[in-house]
């Protein structure tokens, strides 16, 4: 039952997600990016996830409007929706299993599910998280 839920979820967002052209932004669309680390925004002090591999934390946004990538140990698949003038983003991701996930997978997973906002600029993406206190920092490939 679980399951169906989450499947009727995904397809009313991936429908709202092909309806809203308007707020699309291309520079994000098509990119892949490897996470440098979690950021305090407070203090502005990094924690490097880990385990620390270039397999690992790896996050693209196709230009459908979906998510693929890679936690800790995991394949990673989801939707996204921009909202360019406000800088808000929402993003599911799904399934949201957590079997076998090593040192940060589970905390990166979960962060993910929380965004709300971003900022990107030439080589850096900031998904912002926990009322803007805290953010994922993302590096291009």
């Amino acid at each position: 039952m679980k399951t169906i839920k989450l499947f009727i979820l995904f397809c009313a967002l991936a429908c709202m997600a092909c309806q809203s052209n308007e707020n699309e932004m291309g520079s994000l669309k098509g990119t892949k990016w490897k996470l440098a680390g979690f950021i305090d925004a407070v203090t502005d002090e990094m924690k490097e996830a880990e385990p620390v591999s270039e397999k690992c934390y790896l996050l693209t946004f196709n230009k459908d409007n979906t998510l693929s990538g890679v936690s800790s140990t995991n394949q990673l698949t989801g939707i996204y929706k921009l909202e360019e003038k406000t800088s808000s983003i929402y993003i599911n991701i799904w399934p949201m299993t957590l079997i076998n996930e090593l040192f940060d997978g589970e905390l990166y997973c979960k962060d993910l599910n929380a965004v709300k906002s971003f900022s990107l600029q030439k080589n850096e993406l900031r998904l912002y998280y926990n009322d803007d206190k805290n953010y994922l920092l993302f590096k291009l490939q």
